[in-house]
């Protein structure tokens, strides 16, 4: 009986060990894919949409694009858009903080001056990547992540979000946090600072985010 349950922690100890070396190596990966030389993909970000499509906000110029959302409805890839010329564009402007927070970091605002700087944490340390552009992030994961956000806290002039990359069939997520202050936001060589905790599996996920 001794014997076995020797057997059976020792068993435990490699399997965990293989884990936490399955997690750091998919960790490098992630920190070597988001470190190489790239540039971002700069994109029309001019849409159409059917009135039935806009839902109606605060502020009369703004309309809500309804998305989907991941495990927690207020995490989620809804956007704000502002009527120009026949079509619609995504909001950018210091007079909305927040729908702009959310379309930048979703995507919708494309622009190689945009940059985040990031910490991203490893077993026993951290590294650092960047400052690159934020639509990088969104080039080297998209094509097999889904990405949601959630802005979290307003504090003057100072913003907290979450910004998730689900992958759709492997079903872990890469979460990012985020902080900016409405300069870091809005002006031109502005970097948004952020730490990056990769491939989370899925029963840890709403820990985390009961946490944030």
């Amino acid at each position: 009986m001794y014997l076995l349950l020797v057997l059976s922690l020792s068993s435990l100890s490699v399997w965990g060990q293989k884990i936490d070396r399955d997690k750091t190596n998919a960790n490098m990966a992630l920190y070597n894919l988001l470190t190489k030389k790239h540039e971002p993909t700069i994109k029309s970000t001019t849409y159409q949409f059917q009135p039935k499509d806009l839902q109606k906000t605060y502020d009369q110029d703004v309309f809500l694009i309804k998305g989907t959302y991941y495990q927690l409805e207020s995490i989620n890839n809804d956007f704000y858009v502002t009527k120009s010329g026949n079509g619609y564009v995504p909001v950018f402007s210091i007079k909305y903080p927040l729908e702009s927070f959310v379309n930048l970091m979703l995507n919708h605002i494309q622009e190689k001056e945009k940059k985040i700087h990031i910490i991203q944490y490893f077993y026993g340390g951290e590294k650092e990547i960047g400052p690159i552009p934020m639509s990088n992030i969104n080039d080297l994961l998209g094509d097999t992540m889904d990405v949601f956000c959630s802005v979290t806290a307003i504090k003057k002039d100072m913003m907290e979000a979450v910004l998730v990359y689900h992958h759709r069939e492997l079903d872990y997520i890469h979460l990012f946090t985020l902080k900016a202050t409405f300069d870091q936001l809005f002006s031109k060589n502005g970097t948004i600072e952020a730490e990056l905790h990769g491939n989370i599996p899925q029963d840890n996920i709403k820990n985390l985010f009961n946490k944030y």
